[in-house]
């Protein structure tokens, strides 16, 4: 990415389906490579981030994917789901974001705060009053962007890959309703 250059968010199409699974994979393969056994890596990746999978996920009513990249050139992505709940999250219209993915070697070059930024401008414009999310309780960098948001721990669950179960905080972030609100609470 070029020195300087804006970062564009919009919302991904099935077009974007290819790049989504190529960044998904490769994201979480550079995340968690070193921590999971490369059974279930591999078979987490193909039931999760193949082109047909993310085509029908896409397809689901309450899913949107963004894309976030420079002239043209994706990067990254985030996937949010409206009105997902967990036992911990309390809130009365949650929205879960499930994936904020950003090539290794763009990381640190404001991709994943775009993205970010477009997520809960979604959430506050879409009336939703809580945007959370898990994250791998040994992903520090990941949990210190996330609380440079204002992000915070409210509980746990277990996130499987393959058949090794992880544990993941759950954190969110309350948002002031109303259509163009994003007052963190």
């Amino acid at each position: 990415m070029a020195e300087g250059s804006q970062v564009e968010v919009r919302i991904a199409t099935t077009a974007d389906a290819h790049r989504v699974a190529h960044i998904g994979d490769a994201s979480f393969r550079e995340t968690f490579e070193k921590s999971t056994p490369p059974a279930d890596m591999d078979l987490y990746l193909r039931s999760t981030y193949t082109e047909s999978h993310i085509r029908d996920d896409m397809s689901e009513p309450r899913v949107t994917y963004l894309v976030a990249g420079v002239r043209g050139e994706m990067f990254g992505f985030a996937k949010v789901r409206e009105c997902s709940e967990t036992a911990c999250v309390t809130a009365r219209r949650p929205m879960e974001l499930c994936r904020l993915y950003v090539l290794g070697e763009h990381a640190g070059r404001g991709v994943g705060a775009a993205l970010m930024g477009a997520c809960l401008d979604r959430a506050g414009s879409t009336g939703h009053d809580v945007v959370w999310l898990g994250v791998w309780q040994h992903n520090d960098r990941a949990r210190r962007f996330y609380e440079r948001w204002g992000f915070r721990r409210v509980g746990s669950q277990i996130f499987a890959v393959g058949s090794d179960d992880q544990l993941d905080d759950i954190l969110e972030l309350k948002i002031d309703e109303g259509p163009g609100h994003r007052s963190i609470r």
